[in-house]
């Protein structure tokens, strides 16, 4: 039934498609996430669409979900540079062709979650500075704090549910 469950979400996205072996660096998992689960992309742009439409009205929505799809991207790209090149992929290669899962792989596809959201803040902020002086907005960072951290909550809660079951 576990099975089941893991490739029906991929299925439904990509018809025909019934499953797959996704190998990742284990910091990275955050980032491949939405590549495995596209509905959930959806989720995270909308909620951190809904938190920039709020916070800078004169933004208006079709430009506030425009200026998130663009921060995240950039965040995206560098994030999965960083995490996947600066830490440790979380397998043990045995032979040419050959490897398995270290220990501590959990462990660090739980601190690469940790590690992806303040790098999130930090990147998607930076970018949101100048958007911030073109329309008159104050506080990007805070945008980004609380955008982020609505989408990281979801993702968590979404991630922890999935493996309860």
């Amino acid at each position: 039934m576990r099975t089941f469950r893991a490739i029906v979400p991929f299925g439904l996205c990509f018809p025909g498609v019934l499953s797959a072996n996704v190998i990742f660096p284990a910091f990275s998992a955050s980032y491949v996430a939405p590549m495995l689960f596209p509905p959930a992309l959806l989720v995270v742009l909308a909620l951190e669409t809904a938190v920039l439409s709020l916070r800078w009205p004169t933004a208006g929505p079709w430009r506030a979900a425009g200026l998130i799809c663009y921060v995240n991207a950039i965040s995206w790209l560098v994030g999965l540079f960083i995490t996947g090149y600066a830490f440790p992929s979380g397998y043990t290669f045995e032979s040419v062709g050959h490897m398995r899962r270290d220990a501590n792989f959990t462990l660090y596809m739980c601190l690469g979650f940790l590690i992806a959201y303040v790098l999130s803040v930090v990147i998607e902020g930076a970018l949101l500075v100048s958007w911030a002086r073109k329309y008159g907005c104050e506080k990007p960072f805070k945008v980004a704090l609380v955008g982020n951290t609505f989408s990281y909550v979801f993702l968590a809660v979404g991630s922890i549910l999935y493996m309860s079951i």
